[in-house]
């Protein structure tokens, strides 16, 4: 089983993705922050496989949570999904360490594909 943590500023997108990691089998939710310091908590405490993880944060930005979690020596894998999807933020996530870079827009079923193929390996 793969653990998810997901990282939001907003209630209903966290909703909303939890729902959808309870509908992939192979997959269960370990916890959900909407700022920088609750989310290295739940990662450093959880250790998740997979971090579903938005730029803009309630306090502080996922760049943060990013570059924090991948100093850290439990790998994970790190989707960013986000309406910040200008370049500067996408090659910046990349440069960190994102595995992915997704705008919540228009990547929602790519995000599923990913999840999916991730919860099977």
């Amino acid at each position: 089983m793969k653990k998810v943590l997901v990282v939001d500023d907003s209630l209903e997108v966290i909703q909303n993705l939890r729902k959808l990691v309870e509908k992939i089998d192979g997959l269960t939710l370990v916890g959900s922050a909407d700022n920088v310091n609750a989310a290295v908590t739940l990662f450093s405490s959880n250790k998740p496989d997979i971090i579903i993880l938005d730029i803009g944060l309630t306090k502080g930005s996922g760049i943060e949570v990013l570059h924090q979690i991948k100093s850290l020596p439990a790998p994970a894998t790190v989707i960013m999904f986000t309406n910040y999807s200008k370049d500067a933020f996408r090659k910046t996530s990349i440069k960190l360490g994102a595995d992915y870079f997704l705008d919540k827009t228009h990547d929602f079923d790519r995000l599923i594909d990913i999840l999916k193929e991730i919860a099977e390996k």
